[in-house]
């Protein structure tokens, strides 16, 4: 009965730190800082202008702090991720203020 407790424990303790992959898992995580983004009509539209983007898996954003995370699959967009936080000024209106890439996935690349 231990060994299946001390099992169960060290599972638990452990399982944060195997890889892991899921339908929404990302090769690089960008968070975007738009402070003209203030309502959740300014949101929505932020985050369906991201999201009409081929390789973007997922949008996340806490519009209070005008935080927008942003998931990409680096092997489809190259360096749109770039590019995006430009046209979001130029076309959408919203501009960026600031950004920071969170996470990108390094294996196999030189």
């Amino acid at each position: 009965m231990r060994f299946i407790i001390a099992f169960f424990i060290t599972v638990s303790c452990f399982s944060p730190l195997l890889p892991q992959r899921s339908a929404d898992a990302a090769d690089i995580i960008v968070k975007y800082y738009i402070f003209s983004m203030d309502t959740q009509e300014d949101e929505k539209k932020v985050v369906d202008y991201i999201m009409k983007h081929d390789g973007v898996t997922k949008v996340e954003t806490i519009l209070d702090r005008h935080w927008v995370y942003v998931s990409y699959e680096d092997e489809v967009l190259n360096d749109e991720r770039f590019q995006l936080r430009l046209r979001l000024g130029d076309e959408l209106g919203y501009k960026v203020d600031r950004w920071e890439v969170l996470w990108e996935h390094t294996e196999g690349h030189e």
